[in-house]
């Protein structure tokens, strides 16, 4: 393709394409046939944002582009779990059919109806009577008469570009692009136009050599030998000339106070979406301009950017709801029943942590919820939208079907799929907050063959709600987890934790406050 130098032709097909993908993809389908649906054209969104580029498109074309490619999936249901306030205030009778057939589709719903049917959820699981499929079709045409309603054009259609922007708030967002040919940042900020700069240096196939072969879930992050040079490789090819671009070019004084910090979502693509661009820094490399990404930017992710925009709705949302939730779920799972079956150790500092956190919470929340350590009960008490839900114990990312991904309870797992069930959104949850492994990405067979959709656990909690969701990208220490956790509700009970930004910022403090004694072992924590 790249010697064809067609790039006009390959933009205007990925166009094309793009409008087919709601064929392929349909809300009626179970959670692993959509994944199955979408492996053949992983990467895609990423190949037609680098043609678009190379056809001298503007980096809003290519960014547009790369969004329809992003978060399949979990798009469906950010739009069938959108709030109906206004659309019932306009007229009732569609919001209620609306609301109907949503629940027939989201998965809880599907899930429902395949068990009740005596059908599995295995891939290419039947529905013999069509009602799902039925019911996807009515959707969309009880869809198209709300938006023929007057001030209802938008109506989950998806994000503009004015929306896109809004969403990077008094920040960034950073979307890094890797394609085989190119690698590119797109800059996307509130009151500018979107920005573009190809990231000189940076290939695909290094960025997989640096992370090493991952071939196992319990191994992700672990190919890695050299963590000064990794980091060192991110710096260099990735965070510096994107620092540079947003004029953050010195490191700021220890003195300053996170309040001050500017922010940064980091949204990066295929094999990208592992790096722990939070933590790059020249170190001591000569030749290489000084600097730390911690020192200038507080961090986030999102596997795209419409997840931003759903967070930050349920923020609103929670500010003006007299129906939000106000307890809090702590679970630690110091051992489980098959420990030795599933290759896990005991976390002797989970059940230590949960104790040094509940006692932080219970001074502002005292309707605290008792702490379950099995699966059913966890999910019954997630049922009952608690504000906020800790978790300490193992967590897994699973290689084969990220659906799969996991925290590991006392009896059995708790998967992606059962979360994404829970319907917390109706309550606006406020934190998620996972002192567990590598919640935070999904790998397929040792590469990101789904790596443009979250498929993971951080995001299932974002999925069912959660305004922020704190996790690991690799594996961290018990202790590390622990100290990371107690330093991070200090600081947020300290002021007001509905404060937008305010988790991100707490977070940034507790890092901080630990990365003179624990540098590799905080590479792995972050938030969405």
């Amino acid at each position: 393709m790249k010697d064809a130098c067609r790039w006009e032709d390959v933009y205007k097909i990925a166009k094309k394409a793009f409008d087919l993908f709601p064929l392929v993809v349909i809300r009626s389908l179970p959670q692993i046939d959509q994944q199955k649906c979408l492996e053949a054209f992983s990467g895609f969104g990423s190949l037609a944002a680098a043609a678009a580029l190379e056809a001298q498109k503007s980096p809003e074309e290519a960014l547009i582009l790369l969004e329809k490619g992003r978060d399949i999936i979990a798009g469906n249901r950010f739009d069938t779990r959108i709030d109906l306030t206004e659309l019932r205030s306009i007229d009732k009778d569609l919001a209620e059919e609306f609301e109907k057939l949503r629940a027939q589709l989201d998965p809880s719903g599907v899930h429902a109806y395949m068990i009740n049917t005596g059908r599995s959820e295995e891939p290419g699981a039947k529905d013999p009577s069509g009602r799902l499929l039925r019911a996807n079709r009515r959707l969309e045409e009880v869809v198209n008469k709300i938006r023929d309603k007057e001030g209802c054009k938008e109506f989950l259609m998806p994000p503009d570009l004015n929306q896109m922007k809004d969403a990077a708030g008094n920040g960034s967002i950073v979307v890094i692009n890797i394609a085989e040919w190119r690698c590119d940042a797109i800059i996307v900020r509130k009151d500018r136009e979107v920005e573009s700069i190809q990231l000189c240096g940076l290939t695909q196939k290094a960025i997989t050599q640096q992370l090493g072969d991952a071939p196992s879930y319990k191994e992700i992050g672990l190919g890695i030998t050299d963590y000064s040079a990794f980091l060192i490789f991110l710096w260099q090819y990735i965070s510096y000339p994107v620092l540079t671009k947003l004029g953050y070019t010195a490191d700021l004084p220890e003195s300053t106070p996170v309040e001050d910090y500017p922010r940064v979502w980091w949204c990066s693509t295929g094999n990208a979406s592992r790096l722990p661009l939070h933590a790059a820094s020249s170190w001591r490399q000569a030749g290489l301009p000084r600097g730390n990404v911690m020192n200038r930017v507080i961090s986030s992710y999102t596997s795209s950017i419409k997840a931003l925009i759903f967070s930050r709705r349920q923020a609103i949302l929670r500010r003006t709801s007299c129906q939000r939730g106000s307890r809090a779920l702590l679970c630690s799972v110091l051992s489980t029943l098959h420990d030795q079956k599933w290759g896990l150790s005991s976390l002797a500092n989970a059940p230590v942590e949960v104790k040094a956190v509940g006692k932080l919470i219970t001074e502002t929340m005292p309707t605290n919820i008792p702490s379950p350590d099995n699966a059913r009960g966890t999910i019954a008490k997630l049922n009952e939208l608690p504000a906020i839900f800790h978790f300490a114990g193992h967590g897994v990312t699973d290689p084969i079907d990220p659906s799969k991904s996991c925290l590991y309870t006392k009896d059995s797992p708790l998967y992606v799929e059962k979360l994404v069930r829970v319907g917390m959104y109706k309550r606006f949850p406020l934190l998620a907050y996972l002192s567990a492994c590598s919640t935070g990405v999904n790998v397929v067979n040792g590469k990101a063959g789904l790596g443009d959709e979250g498929i993971h656990v951080m995001g299932a909690l974002q999925l069912a709600g959660f305004v922020g969701v704190v996790g690991a990208l690799w594996r961290i220490p018990d202790d590390t987890a622990g100290r990371v956790a107690k330093t991070f509700y200090e600081r947020l009970l300290q002021g007001d934790w509905e404060e937008e930004d305010r988790v991100a910022r707490c977070l940034h403090y507790a890092v901080m406050s630990l990365k003179k004694t624990t540098d590799r072992n905080l590479l792995a924590v972050s938030i969405k």
